[in-house]
């Protein structure tokens, strides 16, 4: 079976929504969850956070004066990632362009809020690669981090349109929701072009 989980960046009232993840299947999970754990012991971090890392804030200070070091704990994880993962999959949603479209089409009362939109293009994306390949048709199930605002209404949507719910779980305790932060590392330079 494969798991995806997702973690959302913004709000609706950011200039952009992003939502990035990674999906794989148990085996290839626990395997990551055991590597990731190590690297972040290995430097005393008790989770990954890709704003505080970027800002420096603790507990990401402790490398001053060693960016080798500091390089080599987010390569470390990066790996981490890209072997013991499937696939990688995330979405954008610049919010001028959808409140644009939304004045013309009435997108908020199709999807109920732009954190489900951009939730159910991941979702699409996944569903469509396992589709793709019939080495991947297996059962997903879908996690994203609990506490943004819209979680429910694509909770809602997806009962609605697929006939399966999210399940939504808190990010410090879970470490394929900090590998998910990784991906926003290439999303924050398209947040400052839009």
């Amino acid at each position: 079976m494969f798991t995806a989980y997702f973690d959302a960046s913004g709000r609706r009232d950011t200039r952009v929504l992003t939502m990035a993840g990674f999906v794989s299947d148990v085996r290839k999970w626990a395997k990551f969850d055991g590597k990731w754990s190590a690297i972040l012991k290995r430097e005393n971090i008790p989770a990954f956070h890709m704003t505080d890392f970027v800002a420096r804030k603790p507990p990401f200070d402790c490398w001053q004066g060693r960016d080798a070091d500091r390089d080599l704990f987010f390569r470390d994880l990066l790996a981490t990632a890209v072997k013991y993962t499937h696939k990688a999959f995330s979405a954008m949603l610049p919010m001028g362009d959808y409140r644009a479209a939304n004045r013309r089409y009435c997108v908020t009362e199709f999807f109920g809020h732009p954190y489900a939109l951009v939730g159910l293009d991941c979702v699409a994306k996944t569903v469509r690669w396992i589709n793709k390949d019939a080495k991947n048709r297996m059962p997903v199930e879908f996690f994203f981090e609990d506490g943004d605002e819209g979680k429910g209404k694509l909770d809602n949507f997806l009962k609605r349109q697929f006939g399966f719910s999210a399940v939504f779980k808190p990010k410090k305790d879970i470490s394929p929701f900090q590998a998910a932060d990784l991906i926003e590392i290439g999303r924050a330079s398209c947040r400052e072009r839009v």
